[in-house]
């Protein structure tokens, strides 16, 4: 790449596999983040990655390190507020069909793996680097940061998540902002948790106030996450703060109390929650890119988390990415070609996991219909979810002097 270095703004999972995988075609790169390297290594909740997700991992070389980690889920078990099972969803023998698991990890856990991994490449990471400005011209992509600082390079990666700066950048005006879909989520951990659960499956439940679920791991902790219907309006930092530090417990204690006796016994027993959210997805952008610009994972197609699908689309995008600018070069066509292999498939995603959400704040008369016609759908979304796992990862290439340079 005469001695260019692809740039990255966002060290999440999907800027952090990005350079991993750009490293093992010889194109080096360097990310920057605005949070700090001890956060990233012990914030957040935990993710499920599917197969599809655990082949991009293995296609970058940590597929190994993160099973390790993580821990396999063996389906999903859908219950009613009373405890009642409304269906099954058996990952039956997932190794030998996708060759991965559906694996269930602390997001912590797999940002330390892609971390260590970046640092094996020899990636630069520079953290708490929060991106202000960026100004593109046809030679060049300059970026500001909040400290002051400054950094030009001939192309630019927008890994930013969600609420994406660089996003902003692309699109102008037009960027839209991410959709609230009238939940929030809030996750913890059980340390030890009650007596009974066996380990394997998750188990969701539509409860009367919420939806609840929870996954118990070998080692005896329980995962949980809830998502509390907020309707009204987006939720402010008041009203996220209601599912942290004193009286959290009693609320959700509170949420579920009429429903499954095992949430509470989960609640009771739990640290503090990690964290409280509102949930969100985004719109189809119109374009992921310009000339010398471009976004992958959530900062170009958000989706909910009920695809279970963020992470896993996140690490293909890299793999992908990182695939097309070893043969086409670090420009518009790499980005041009990303863009209209992804869109389609990261567009049904986001879709599915919109559906998914809307059923997990349904009213009382929903909620019977729901119980009624979830197995049927399920046994219909199930082709869907099999279509996903069949992602295979592109065929890395070795770049040649030319292909990589953003000057040619």
């Amino acid at each position: 790449m005469k001695n260019e270095t692809m740039t990255i703004i966002g060290g999440g999972i999907g800027g952090l596999a990005l350079a991993v995988s750009l490293s093992q075609s010889g194109i080096p790169s360097e990310v920057h983040e605005a949070s700090n390297e001890a956060r990233q290594r012990t914030a957040g909740a935990f993710l499920n990655l599917a197969p599809n997700g655990m082949r991009g991992l293995d296609a970058s070389g940590v597929a190994a390190a993160v099973t390790a980690a993580g821990s396999p889920s063996t389906g999903i078990e859908f219950l009613n507020a009373d405890g009642r099972t409304i269906s099954h969803l058996h990952a039956g023998d997932e190794a030998a069909e996708f060759g991965f698991r559906n694996t269930m990890i602390r997001r912590a856990d797999l940002h330390g793996i892609l971390l260590d991994a970046a640092h094996a490449h020899a990636v630069t990471v520079e953290w708490q680097r929060q991106l202000t400005t960026i100004t593109e011209t046809d030679t060049d992509v300059t970026m500001k940061f909040d400290d002051g600082s400054s950094r030009s390079a001939h192309t630019l990666i927008g890994a930013d998540g969600v609420r994406s700066a660089v996003r902003r950048h692309v699109l102008g005006a037009a960027a839209p902002e991410p959709k609230y879909l009238g939940l929030i989520d809030v996750a913890g951990f059980c340390r030890s948790g009650p007596a009974g659960i066996v380990q394997g499956p998750q188990r969701m439940v539509f409860g009367r106030r919420g939806f609840f679920a929870y996954y118990a791991t070998p080692t005896g902790e329980i995962w949980w996450f809830a998502n509390i219907p907020h309707r009204q309006r987006p939720p402010t930092p008041a009203d996220l703060g209601r599912y942290t530090g004193h009286g959290w417990r009693n609320f959700l204690l509170d949420q579920f109390g009429d429903d499954l006796a095992v949430i509470g016994e989960i609640l009771a027993s739990s640290d503090d929650p990690v964290g409280a959210w509102p949930i969100t997805d985004l719109a189809t952008l119109p374009t992921w890119h310009t000339s010398r610009v471009c976004l992958i994972g959530d900062a170009a197609h958000a989706s909910s988390p009920s695809a279970g699908q963020g992470a896993s689309l996140a690490i293909e995008d890299a793999v992908v990415l990182a695939a097309l600018i070893a043969e086409h070069g670090a420009d518009q066509r790499a980005f041009a070609a990303f863009e209209q292999q992804r869109k389609e498939r990261t567009r049904l995603a986001v879709r599915t996991a919109r559906r998914n959400t809307s059923s997990k704040s349904a009213g009382p008369i929903a909620a019977r219909i729901r119980d009624l016609i979830l197995p049927r759908l399920l046994r219909a979304g199930a082709k869907q979810t099999t279509s996903f796992m069949h992602w295979e990862p592109p065929t890395r290439v070795a770049p040649t002097h030319s292909e990589t340079d953003p000057r040619s």
